[in-house]
């Protein structure tokens, strides 16, 4: 699920995608997980940035993703854990530039 705030604002030629909740192969075992990418109010993304929203990615308030070709990535893989996952939640009134990787627990702010 995508979900826009008031005046939020995506660029363009994004990769945004996100492995479906429910009974599946994949992620069996993360019980509440929610595929989704939240953008709250005037939060920005602003071009050719990768987003895996197989885990709840928030962007905050009057924040923005700026630059091109980044990443969010909630997922890694582990060979002795597959299915190692977790949401990120970058913080309000936050600029994240080009060359800044968020993956997996990340927290800022």
């Amino acid at each position: 699920m995508l979900e826009l705030g008031p005046h939020a604002a995506i660029g363009h030629f994004h990769w945004i995608s996100g492995y479906p909740e429910g009974k599946g192969p994949h992620f069996a075992t993360e019980g509440n997980r929610k595929s989704e990418v939240i953008q709250e109010e005037q939060a920005a993304i602003a071009s050719r940035h990768l987003i895996d929203g197989s885990e709840r990615i928030r962007i905050g308030a009057f924040s923005v993703r700026a630059g091109v070709r980044s990443q969010i990535v909630t997922h890694q893989f582990d060979r002795f854990s597959p299915e190692d996952l977790a949401a990120v939640d970058l913080a309000m009134f936050t600029v994240f530039p080009e060359g800044v990787s968020k993956k997996r627990a990340s927290h800022s702010g």
